[in-house]
């Protein structure tokens, strides 16, 4: 965890909005699981930039709440519950048993986090084999989180996320930029040592 600290926010997850790494890097690196405000405080960030992704995270599983009501805490993972490489089987801090697995392939996962973002996906996107490039095409707020949705589940590895291939759209210049930092949740055997 030591070598987490000293990670800038920024390497975690480079495709992310900043203030959304500087939230993602102070929950992980956090003993506890913190509140709104001081996740404010220490990730440096407008309660709007909070109120803004904070959702977002927990659509993807990568944060989950604790406490309830307006008493809610955040907690995240370097996996996300659903993750082929987890143990777990529904959210590590849900109350209530799912009636239902979790997800295995990587298209009921993209569902799920489309739904769970209110992007109302067409089933149809889903129906049958889904075309993986159609999907994010389509999704455009899941593309973001194609290599970490990718790395975390059952695909064939040349779709995954590598140094080598690993890229992000500057949101900018509307161009595909090399990631120059490891997607959290990477297969390592990918990674050069």
């Amino acid at each position: 965890m030591y070598a987490l600290t000293q990670l800038p926010a920024e390497r975690l997850m480079p495709a992310l909005p900043p203030t959304m790494q500087s939230v993602l890097k102070t929950l992980l690196v956090a003993d506890e699981p913190l509140g709104r405000a001081t996740i404010i405080k220490r990730a440096d960030i407008s309660t709007a930039s909070y109120d803004r992704n904070i959702d977002e995270l927990a659509a993807l599983g990568i944060v989950e709440p604790t406490g309830n009501g307006g008493h809610r805490k955040w907690q995240a993972w370097l996996v996300p519950w659903w993750s082929s490489l987890s143990e777990h089987k529904q959210p590590r801090t849900a109350d209530d048993e799912r009636p239902i697995a979790r997800a295995a392939r990587w298209d009921d996962v993209c569902y799920g986090i489309a739904t769970e973002l209110d992007l109302d996906p067409d089933y149809e996107l889903f129906a049958g084999p889904a075309d993986r490039e159609a999907v994010f095409t389509t999704l455009p707020a899941l593309d973001r989180w194609r290599s970490v949705i990718l790395a975390h589940c059952d695909v064939d590895t040349d779709a995954t996320a590598t140094l080598e291939n690993a890229t992000h759209r500057n949101t900018h210049t509307g161009t595909q930029d090399p990631v120059a930092a490891v997607e959290i949740g990477s297969p390592s055997d990918d990674v050069a040592t």
